[in-house]
């Protein structure tokens, strides 16, 4: 698989249905800030606060949010560069807000949500805004891409393989139970990310040299799976 893909295996979904509504878990507190700034805009939070609350995994398609703008606000946005940081302080790196997916060529807005999570994460700027320049455009385009209309909430179910492209999604969880004491009460999934250099073809053929540095274990896919010549 490309290394932009990304994919969970469910192992136990959960069917206790006893928080207030019905729910599995209790809907977050709509009038807490955390873990954004405050002072945000209210129809903003209530799109960031309105997170699956039954074990689902909720995907925002920032492919279809980009297609649905206007072409002179598409081509505006495709020059814009974003500065990303692992740690406060860090020079950081050049991103572009709109991605181009290798593969299908399809475009996409990458993440603007790190603008907005400061307890997170360092925060990303628009290359010549200031931090509040750059939030306030940041966060014009999450609430573009947190509407209704690109979102889809996947119920998982023991056994579900999801693959998502990180290319092209957003994507969040419910929010987090404790005190769980009984297996009807758990959620379990296991996430598989991709390692190495993107391939544009597959299949990827890497090196064993590379695998030995990279893959613990040893592991190969075998070559009857992927040669079907």
């Amino acid at each position: 698989l490309p290394i932009y893909v990304s994919m969970f295996l469910a192992h136990k979904s959960p069917v206790a249905r006893d928080a207030l509504g019905g729910n599995w878990v209790q809907a977050p507190d709509g009038g807490k800030a955390h873990p954004y700034y405050e002072g945000s805009d209210r129809e903003l939070m209530r799109l960031r606060k309105c997170l699956p609350l039954n074990g689902e995994t909720a995907f925002a398609d920032t492919a279809a949010a980009f297609a649905a703008l206007p072409p002179t606000e598409q081509a505006a946005l495709e020059q814009v560069q974003l500065r990303r940081r692992l740690n406060e302080g860090d020079e950081g790196w050049l991103a572009p807000l709109v991605r181009t997916n290798p593969r299908s060529g399809i475009k996409s807005l990458h993440s603007p949500i790190w603008a907005s999570r400061p307890r997170v994460r360092p925060t990303i700027e628009v290359e010549g805004m200031s931090a509040e320049a750059s939030r306030a455009f940041l966060d014009r385009l999450e609430a573009h891409v947190l509407q209704p209309q690109f979102r889809y909430d996947h119920p998982h179910a023991p056994g579900d393989v999801t693959l998502w492209d990180n290319y092209m999604t957003l994507h969040n969880s419910p929010p987090l139970k404790s005190n769980i004491n009984s297996l009807d009460d758990a959620r379990l999934l296991y996430r598989l990310s991709c390692k190495g250099e993107p391939a544009l073809s597959l299949p990827r053929r890497d090196a064993p040299e590379w695998r030995t540095a990279h893959i613990p274990g040893g592991y190969a896919t075998p070559p009857e799976i992927i040669d079907l010549a």
